[in-house]
């Protein structure tokens, strides 16, 4: 069965037993420490500071980047941060193994259907590669920056669909910047990039094969905010202004694109030459409980959960 890193296993244990550190989950001054990762999928939290949806409703939100999930989902279990962005698969996945988070909102999510022009999250081959579809990939190399998340998991969606056995795939985690690399370099066979590194290896001329997001879960959500119990149960009102805010910020990003990059050249550290010309998902802030039923099936079905998770469970 496959299983997520030793890190975020380590994590999810140290959740379940309480090591962590002990959090009351009170939300003091009415701040909010937000855990963020710098990518376009969670520019609403930035957004909501810039455009004054927080102070509007008598909220402070103080963002603090991550390098990752793991360290975003220890801040906000153990309290230092009153809430944390990450994919909702890892979430999921995290929540199955006995994490005590709740998801307060959407980020993003995939459109009905696939356009290789503008997907953002996207498996790439060389430009002279022989892989022209899924089942290609079975007994080749893909990169991917984590296992136990949606890159490994729509990659192999997609080869069995084809008719390929995913369990033939040999996965080697990678970081994004190093990726276009390898797969030019014939070092991997196929590699799973989002934004900016998705346009980049495009301008490198890279192969688009499939989007590992779209073309298995069309409309799914992608990335989202969450929370932990304690602290959700502990300050019901200011979560509710807090997500209110949020969603007013995720509508106003998804009306104007053009604040979107602006605010994407403040946080991130994309170059200057691509913040014009990355692809976004659809900005929402709405998770349902079909949705996560679905995702769920999928991950026991692919054995990286044995527990469904139900969004009864998960969702706020």
């Amino acid at each position: 069965m496959k299983k997520l890193s030793a890190l975020l296993a380590a994590v999810t244990a140290c959740a379940v037993l309480a090591a962590c550190g002990t959090a009351s989950g009170e939300v003091e001054g009415n701040t909010f420490h937000v855990g963020t990762i710098p990518n376009p999928s969670d520019v609403a939290i930035y957004l909501g500071n810039t455009q004054g949806f927080y102070a509007d409703a008598g909220l402070t939100v103080e963002p603090k980047i991550a390098t990752g999930f793991a360290p975003n989902l220890a801040s906000v279990i153990n309290g230092e941060s009153q809430v944390g962005f990450a994919a909702v698969v890892p979430l999921i996945v995290a929540k199955s193994k006995g994490a005590p988070i709740t998801i307060i909102a959407g980020a993003d999510k995939a459109p009905a259907e696939y356009d290789p022009a503008t997907d953002p999250d996207r498996v790439f081959v060389a430009a002279g590669s022989d892989i022209d579809s899924p089942k290609d990939l079975e007994g080749k190399t893909v990169a991917v920056n984590a296992l136990g998340s949606i890159q490994d998991l729509g990659i192999k969606i997609m080869v069995e669909r084809d008719g390929g056995d995913p369990g033939k795939i040999k996965f080697l985690t990678l970081a994004s910047n190093d990726m276009a690399a390898a797969i030019a370099g014939g070092r991997v066979d196929a590699g799973a990039l989002s934004e900016p590194f998705s346009t980049a290896a495009g301008k490198q001329g890279l192969k688009p094969l499939f989007s590992y997001v779209t073309s298995p879960t069309p409309g799914a959500p992608v990335g989202a905010y969450f929370t932990s119990e304690a602290t959700a149960e502990n300050n019901v009102g200011l979560m509710d202004a807090f997500v209110a805010a949020l969603t007013k910020s995720n509508e106003f990003a998804q009306q104007h694109p053009e604040e979107v990059r602006k605010e994407l050249g403040e946080y991130t550290r994309i170059p200057e030459n691509l913040i014009n010309e990355i692809n976004t998902f659809e900005y929402s802030s709405t998770i349902t409980d079909e949705q996560i039923a679905r995702l769920s099936d999928l991950l026991i079905e692919y054995d990286y959960i044995t527990k469904p998770v139900t969004g009864e469970e998960i969702l706020r």
